[in-house]
């Protein structure tokens, strides 16, 4: 379906990527980072 559906995988490809600089940003990795030590240390 994504072989035939250029609009398709444009809009999945903008979306995802959206989704992962929202999530993922420096400050996230470094407190979720951060948390792990603290718990294990």
């Amino acid at each position: 379906q994504l072989l035939a559906d250029k609009d398709l995988r444009e809009r999945l490809g903008y979306t995802g990527r959206e989704m992962v600089e929202q999530q993922y940003t420096k400050e996230i990795i470094a407190e979720n980072t951060l948390r792990l030590y603290r718990r294990f240390c």
